[in-house]
């Protein structure tokens, strides 16, 4: 059960959520009547999925299957001048502990060109993450049921999908050499996300805690919210002169401060040892001045055949306020994949994509063994085959097979029974989506 302080954060959220919403709706409230009738767009799609693997849970409760994996949204837009758009879209799911399906305010924002150079966007807009950042809940725009989870891991969701600030974007037009679009955006990631027990932030300080420093049982810290000072970013998209190819590359900086709280089995153990330092304060921040995200991406579509890989690197440093106690920790990650995707006929497409996500400095975990860990922590494999039916026009279903080696993207505090894990798994996912 909630505390009256969390209590109290969570209401003033849902007053600041309402608040942001009605502001948002008044532009389209101020529209002429006309306007609203014939240029209010609509959309919104409803899908929900299943995930099932024979070791290892992963995402959800997985090892018994779960129907977890629901997603709705809804959005509106309209063009209000033939300079001005605005829209908003309203969104919810469910993956395991992640969502419980609580309505957020996913984007809002509007978009004014001032020319083919310079555009701007103001309010809370998403992230132009790789290649497929801003589109990952179209679901019906591509063959796979799970984007590659080493670029674009579903529990990442709500701190890469959208930022409160300002977007400039353009488009340069190179002549003969084809043409290059650009975005360069700064805000901060959305409210505190790690208010929330279920939120990316908090699951992986949590997660971390309880896979580095867990001793006999307990934890040493738990996470209680999250700033976000300030993030920013680029993107740069080339278009050559070859029909249907594109290259693009992703930065994403941030700057926040963590709040943790010791535990109480924690702190009575390190009185016991007499290991307490006098003045012990129970406040454990951690801050970080220097997290990158970068991702260079590649796709190319020919006759319906569509060729995607992207590569990309997590670095960055986040410090502890009593590193005596607990040390500073290290993000280092790198990812990539590359995917195919075939039409078999009108209805039917066909997917395969090989993903990777691990430690560059131990990919085979040699490192991680000397030091007492298990190798195949260090890594993930996942060889992925999908197959996607166009029912009709708004149906579809999509089946999709994993054979994953390793356990990089596992955490050990969702297989409490089984903290060792397994090294080969497999997961099935299937997911149908309706949209209109």
């Amino acid at each position: 059960m909630r505390t009256g302080t969390y209590s109290h954060s969570n209401s003033t959220n849902i007053l600041r959520k309402k608040s942001i919403l009605v502001l948002c709706f008044i532009p389209l409230l101020l529209l002429p009547r006309s306007a609203q009738a014939e240029e209010l767009d609509i959309h919104g799609f409803i899908s929900q999925g299943y995930l099932k693997t024979n070791r290892n849970n992963f995402l959800a409760e997985t090892k018994r299957g779960t129907w977890e994996y629901a997603e709705t949204g809804i959005n509106f837009s309209s063009e209000v001048t033939s300079d001005l758009r605005i829209g908003i879209q309203l969104f919810t799911r469910d993956l395991g502990k992640f969502g419980n399906f609580n309505l957020e305010l996913d984007w809002a924002f509007g978009d004014y060109t001032i020319n083919d150079y310079l555009g701007v966007r103001i309010g809370r807009i998403k992230t132009p993450y790789g290649l497929y950042g801003e589109t990952q809940d179209v679901d019906i725009s591509r063959s796979t049921v799970l984007l590659p989870q080493s670029i674009y891991l579903l529990s990442l969701r709500d701190i890469l999908i959208s930022f409160n600030g300002v977007s400039f974007y353009g488009e340069i037009d190179l002549s003969f050499l084809g043409a290059l679009e650009y975005q360069a955006f700064g805000g901060a990631i959305i409210g505190n996300p790690a208010q929330s027990t279920n939120s990316s932030i908090a699951q992986f300080f949590n997660s971390r805690a309880y896979q580095e420093f867990n001793i006999e049982g307990f934890t040493p810290f738990v996470m209680k919210s999250a700033h976000d000072r300030w993030s920013a970013g680029g993107a740069l998209q080339y278009s050559p002169p070859v029909e249907g190819l594109v290259f693009k590359s992703t930065v994403l900086h941030h700057r926040a401060v963590f709040k943790s709280e010791l535990t109480d089995a924690f702190t009575d153990q390190l009185n016991t040892l007499g290991l307490a330092p006098e003045g012990l304060s129970p406040q454990l921040n951690f801050s970080t001045n220097d997290v990158y995200f970068w991702i260079n991406s590649i796709e190319f579509t020919l006759n319906n055949i569509i060729f995607a890989s992207e590569y990309g690197r997590y670095t960055g440093t986040f410090r502890s306020s009593q590193p005596h106690l607990l040390p500073h920790t290290t993000l280092d990650q790198e990812l990539y994949y590359a995917q195919l995707s075939y039409p078999i006929n009108e209805w039917i497409q066909s997917s395969v994509y090989y993903a990777w996500i691990g430690d560059p400095t131990d990919r085979k975990g040699e490192k991680l063994a000397e030091e007492g860990g298990i190798d195949y922590h260090a890594f993930q494999h996942d060889l992925a085959f999908g197959l996607r039916f166009d029912i009709n026009d708004f149906w579809i279903f999509k089946l999709e097979f994993h054979k994953m080696n390793g356990t990089f993207q596992i955490d050990e505090m969702d297989n409490p029974k089984h903290p060792q894990l397994e090294k080969n798994w497999h997961l099935i996912a299937a997911k149908t989506t309706l949209v209109f």
